[in-house]
C-alpha cells in the first residue's frame, strides 16, 4: 500500500528462431518481413511507398500480359487438339472398334488422365510450369503424329497415351497464372476472373477445332498434319510467356523515370 504500480515495461517480442532456449528477449531482433519479393525489393533501395507503388504496378501489368498470352496458347493449343475429334470416329468403325473397345479406351484414358495429373503437377512443383508446359504440348504432338501414321487399331491405342500422360497444359497453365497473381499481390476475386477466361479461351478452342477439322479437313491424316502444325506454333508461343520473378530495383527505377 502506498507504493506506485509497477511499470509494464517494453513488451516482449515473439520467440525468434535465434534465441538459445527459444526465450522472448526485448532485444531480440525483428522477425524477418513477410512483405513480397516484389516490395522487399523496394524498401531495400530506400524507395519507400513510391518505389512499393511502382513495383505493384509492374506486377500487375506483367500479371495483366501473362493472362492474355495463356488465352492466346490455351485457345489454339486446344483448337489443334481437337482437330482431329470428327474423324476418331470413322477411324475405330473402320478398324472394327465396337462399343466394348470404345468403353474400354474411354476408361483406359481416364485412369492415364488421373495418373497423369499427379506426375506432371509433381514435375510442375519441383522443376517449374515452363519444363510441364513444354512436355504437354510435345506430348499431343506426340499422339497427333502416332494418330496419323498408324493406321490401326493399335495406333488409335496408342496416339491416346502421350496425351493422356502428359498432355495436362491446361491444369498447368491455371498454376501458372496463379503464381503470377500472387506476385502481383491480386485478391480471390480477381484471380478467379483470370482462371475465368482462361476457361474460357479452352472452351473456344474446343468448339472451333472440331468445326474447322470438319469444314477444312478431308481426311484423318490431313487432320493429322494440319493439327501438328499447329501445335508447332504453341510451342514458339510459349516462349512469350512472361517468368514469374520479383521486380528488380533497375526495372523500379526505369519505370520511375
Amino acid at each position: 500500500p502506498g507504493l506506485p504500480p509497477a511499470s509494464p515495461g517494453p513488451p516482449l517480442r515473439a520467440f525468434p528462431r535465434d534465441v538459445p532456449g527459444g526465450r522472448a528477449s526485448s532485444s531480440s531482433p525483428d522477425p524477418p518481413s513477410r512483405a513480397p519479393p516484389t516490395m522487399a525489393k523496394a524498401k531495400a533501395k530506400g524507395m519507400g511507398k513510391t518505389g512499393e507503388t511502382t513495383a505493384k504496378s509492374l506486377a500487375e501489368a506483367r500479371a495483366k500480359r501473362a493472362d492474355r498470352t495463356a488465352m492466346l496458347i490455351t485457345g489454339v493449343a486446344t483448337m489443334a487438339a481437337c482437330l482431329t475429334i470428327p474423324f476418331l470416329q470413322g477411324q475405330r468403325d473402320k478398324h472394327a472398334c465396337d462399343a466394348l473397345c470404345y468403353g474400354s479406351m474411354t476408361s483406359v484414358r481416364s485412369a492415364l488422365d488421373l495418373v497423369g495429373k499427379v506426375i506432371v503437377g509433381r514435375l510442375s512443383d519441383t522443376m517449374g510450369r515452363f519444363p510441364a508446359l513444354y512436355l504437354g504440348v510435345m506430348a499431343s504432338m506426340a499422339g497427333t503424329i502416332l494418330f496419323g501414321t498408324i493406321d490401326s487399331l493399335s495406333g488409335l491405342w496408342l496416339a491416346m497415351l502421350p496425351g493422356a500422360l502428359f498432355g495436362h497444359t491446361f491444369v498447368i497453365m491455371k498454376a501458372y497464372l496463379s503464381d503470377h497473381a500472387r506476385a502481383a499481390g491480386r485478391g480471390s476475386d480477381e484471380s478467379a476472373g483470370a482462371l475465368g477466361k482462361l476457361g474460357l479461351a479452352g472452351g473456344l478452342g474446343f468448339m472451333l477445332g472440331p468445326t474447322l477439322g470438319g469444314h477444312l479437313v478431308k481426311d484423318y491424316q490431313q487432320a493429322a498434319v494440319v493439327s501438328f502444325s499447329i501445335q508447332i506454333i504453341v510451342l514458339l508461343l510459349l516462349q512469350l510467356l512472361p517468368a514469374v520473378r520479383p521486380i528488380t530495383a533497375a526495372e523500379i527505377e526505369a519505370a520511375a523515370k
